[in-house]
């Protein structure tokens, strides 16, 4: 049995001395998963639960500060509500951004939104534009990052033959206004 394994090995060497380096490669991977990596989760998860836990008490603690906390972003809330009849202004600022970002627009249908199920007053906008796709791009990281309340509902992308040269978007948007006294 000894004599004919050694047959074995001394005809496939190239097969044992692949298994041998898969073997020390195996035995290496254990020894730095054994020496360093297992430590290192286990420090950094005990970490994470020590500052999971003191976060935890500290918004126990300290009530006041949160409710000041609560109070500063009502105030940015409240500064970016303008009231109902700012609305052409709004308007008109969307359109300006459509212009700046090189984007033609189609047609454009605005409504006052359903109050029933709202707390604020609100406009649903519709609106096609049409461009490059990096032109849309733009136009619609301007409308996110505009200073009024707005909420982007839903997109539709049409592209045409060449979808590189003119992408046609569909979007609905609602702008939310402060509520008149």
């Amino acid at each position: 049995m000894i004599q004919t394994v050694l047959e074995i090995v001394s005809q496939q060497k190239r097969l044992v001395a692949a298994v041998a380096a898969l073997f020390c490669i195996n035995s290496g991977l254990y020894v730095f998963d054994a020496a360093y990596l297992s430590p290192a989760v286990s420090s950094a998860m005990s970490n994470w639960n020590d500052l999971r836990r003191q976060s935890h008490l500290a918004a126990k603690t300290d009530i006041n500060a949160a409710y000041r906390q609560g109070m500063q972003d009502l105030e940015a809330l409240k500064s970016r509500l303008q009231y109902p009849k700012q609305f052409p202004r709004v308007l008109e600022k969307i359109l300006g951004q459509a212009s700046l970002s090189k984007v033609t627009l189609g047609k454009i249908s605005y409504k006052p939104a359903d109050g029933k199920e709202q707390k604020l007053p609100a406009y649903k906008i519709s609106m096609s534009a049409s461009g490059g796709y990096l032109e849309l791009k733009c136009f619609l990281a301007e409308l996110l990052d505009s200073d009024e309340l707005l909420v982007v509902d839903n997109i539709k992308l049409t592209s045409g033959a060449q979808p590189e040269e003119n992408i046609t978007m569909d979007i609905s948007l609602t702008v939310y206004f402060r509520k008149t006294a």
